[in-house]
């Protein structure tokens, strides 16, 4: 008899590549039995075992059906086997655990200049790559916190020296659920392709008009690295037997890159960047969209 483990995620996307999936998921396996045992054959009688990776989640089985949960925030990848013991035909599967680890941000939506100062200001989503197209609906993110760098006017003038490295983001509120985000339509459209967006940013740099008793003006920059976490959202998790699955404390962990926030200020010139998208405009240039409408 010929078999082999079927993986299906809990979780429906279009396009996923076939034994990828991201943490947090919940994955059931099932045998197929591709030819039909003859009749005097016994029963079956199945064994699961985890060959490589039995760190990453929660494994449980009930006869030829399985479930695992992925509670480890690293991601990796995982060798399962089951056996038949009656007649020792075996099969193995190979998953791949994805994790979260590129931001950046999608095309810009939205762009500002206010009128008469070295202003810059844009819109667009916050969004992690996805390349085999995996669930994160059970993952949080959050964006954390460093001290800038504040050179030129920017450190003679005191701007932005306290208020980023004064936000503590402590609140469960500051946490963005992936999976909300997800069925989010108009939001995932602001994303590239083979990204899941997972909120809106809107991006300002500091506006300067010419200082006062000086003829020119100096230049500056402001440097800000920003770290992004990410956690496992509290779900109620089953094995495949129906009991709940206690979440061990991980706490969180960073995503593999953290992301810069910076801009320079050249004359009566301003240029912000962010995510791999920038925005430069000039003292005098026409005011370009309005406040209220980047604010939304």
């Amino acid at each position: 008899m010929s078999i082999k483990i079927i993986a299906e995620p809990l979780v429906i996307i279009n396009g996923r590549t076939a034994n990828h999936f991201g943490i947090g998921e919940v994955v059931n396996l099932r045998i197929n039995n591709e030819l039909a045992p003859p009749r005097n054959q016994r029963r079956p009688v199945w064994r699961w075992d985890i060959i490589t990776g039995s760190d990453l989640g929660n494994f449980s089985y009930l006869d030829d059906h399985a479930r695992l949960v992925l509670l480890n925030l690293a991601g990796g990848s995982m060798t399962i086997r089951v056996k038949d013991v009656m007649n020792q035909d075996e099969a193995i599967i190979i998953l791949t655990i994805e994790a979260p680890e590129k931001w950046s941000l999608g095309p810009i939506q939205y762009r500002y200049h206010a009128p008469n100062l070295a202003h810059a200001a844009f819109r667009a989503a916050i969004q992690i790559e996805n390349s085999y197209n995996v669930s994160f609906d059970n993952i949080e993110m959050r964006e954390g916190n460093a001290l800038p760098q504040c050179l030129g006017r920017y450190k003679l003038e005191g701007i932005n020296s306290n208020n980023h490295h004064n936000a503590t983001y402590n609140l469960k509120t500051n946490w963005i659920d992936l999976g909300i985000s997800r069925q989010n339509l108009a939001l995932q459209a602001a994303a590239d392709r083979n990204h899941l967006a997972i909120a809106i940013d809107r991006v300002s740099s500091s506006s300067f008009g010419p200082r006062s008793g000086r003829p020119t003006w100096p230049d500056g920059s402001f440097t800000w690295d920003i770290p992004w976490t990410y956690r496992l959202s509290n779900k109620n998790f089953k094995t495949i037997n129906g009991n709940s699955i206690v979440i061990p404390d991980m706490g969180f962990r960073h995503i593999g890159v953290v992301i810069t926030h910076k801009e320079i200020l050249v004359g009566n010139k301003m240029t912000i960047r962010k995510g791999g998208q920038s925005y430069t405009c000039y003292a005098n240039d026409p005011q370009v969209g309005d406040y209220n409408t980047w604010n939304l």
